[in-house]
């Protein structure tokens, strides 16, 4: 199998990976909850996390919210902090963007506007972004880099420009994280989501919410239940990360988290993105989307295509019975696709697990199926 959807989950996960979960699933009791030797395994194993990730981003272990995903982080973000105002998004956003921040419109709580941009020049994003930021702005939401077709936003320029205008900035890393630098020092966010079982190479099911110490007194819990804390009281404890982590949290994923981060290592990504836009330009009815060959240091290795006269499904039905896994569709990120100006589409993602030798398969492959 070759496997080039690491935008959906990075995969294999590596033997240390794998060894940690099993180690703690082997030692670990509820994390908080209690004492004795399994619960102070448990509690160190997601502390560990905590740790890990913060070196990550660049913030206190405290201020790091342990959650299931990027979805859930980001629902907790946007619930716990904005609520009236004007709020802005850009043209490339994930749904776990979109449709908690439609609900609070349609709640007549916020109002949101979408700013445009250019995926060819940083520069007339960044003027759009501060055309809109010329009246308050209660908060920015907006992916780092697109899951659709990799561009990377000029992300610290945006934030800078929502700051001046009186808002926070709460940043989608799902696909940046593990890839390319995502402090908050470099981005100049508020709140960074992200994602463990991508790029990072985590578990399917981790994800984590940091805070910077901007927002740390104002969010608010989103979700509300035993805390392992504080149990006589009615409401989440104030502090953190407690007040933001409901319920159960799954030790053994956080420990193997842990050990993704602490040792992950750079791979050939760039190198085999480049090639792959390379040779696809190079093919017959092939339609690239998003412009990666004009800079491809302005994307993380994700790239949209079509074959023109067939569907995405037929395309990625065709590789996968070459034994080649792509994603078709829409990615759960419609607003994308229509600014982009597809359809749905087929995603190739690149990974660290990935070769040249498999890059060259797929082009074969490709080439072939375009003739």
């Amino acid at each position: 199998m070759i496997y080039f959807d690491h935008a959906a989950t990075g995969f294999p996960k590596s033997g240390a990976v794998i060894d940690a979960v099993k180690n703690a699933m082997e030692i670990c009791g509820n994390p908080g909850r209690g004492s004795h030797e399994a619960a102070v395994h448990a509690a160190e194993a997601v502390y560990g996390c905590r740790e890990a990730v913060g070196a990550l981003v660049g913030c206190p272990p405290e201020y790091v919210v342990l959650t299931p995903n990027t979805t859930f982080a980001l629902n907790e973000a946007i619930n716990g902090l904005i609520d009236g105002g004007r709020v802005i998004m850009s043209p490339l956003e994930h749904n776990s963007v979109c449709r908690p921040l439609y609900a609070l419109e349609k709640q007549k709580r916020v109002r949101t506007e979408v700013f445009d941009m250019s995926t060819e020049d940083d520069r007339y994003t960044v003027e759009c972004v501060k055309k809109l930021c010329r009246k308050h702005i209660t908060a920015a939401v907006f992916t780092h880099a697109s899951n659709v077709c990799g561009r990377i936003l000029p992300v610290r320029a945006i934030a800078d420009a929502v700051h001046d205008a009186g808002g926070i900035v709460i940043l989608d890393a799902a696909q940046s994280a593990g890839h390319i630098d995502v402090t908050f020092d470099s981005t100049g966010a508020d709140v960074i989501c992200l994602a463990g079982h991508k790029r990072l190479g985590g578990p399917l099911g981790t994800g984590a919410m940091a805070l910077s110490g901007r927002v740390v007194r104002r969010i608010k819990p989103f979700v509300y239940g035993g805390s392992g804390i504080a149990s006589l009281e009615r409401d989440m404890p104030g502090v953190l990360p407690e007040r933001m982590e409901a319920g159960t949290l799954n030790a053994p994923a956080f420990a193997g988290l842990a050990e993704a981060i602490r040792s992950r290592r750079e791979g050939n990504e760039k190198e085999i993105f480049r090639y792959i836009v390379g040779e696809l330009k190079k093919i017959p009815g092939v339609v690239l989307y998003g412009c990666p060959g004009m800079n491809p240091e302005s994307y993380v290795p994700v790239l949209l295509f079509n074959i023109r006269g067939m569907g995405s499904d037929a395309v990625a039905a065709h590789l996968s019975s070459k034994g080649i896994c792509v994603r078709s569709g829409w990615h759960c990120s419609p607003l994308a696709h229509r600014f982009l100006g597809s359809e749905g589409g087929v995603r190739i993602s690149i990974g660290e697990s990935n070769t040249h030798d498999e890059a060259r398969e797929l082009v074969r492959a490709l080439t072939s199926l375009a003739e």
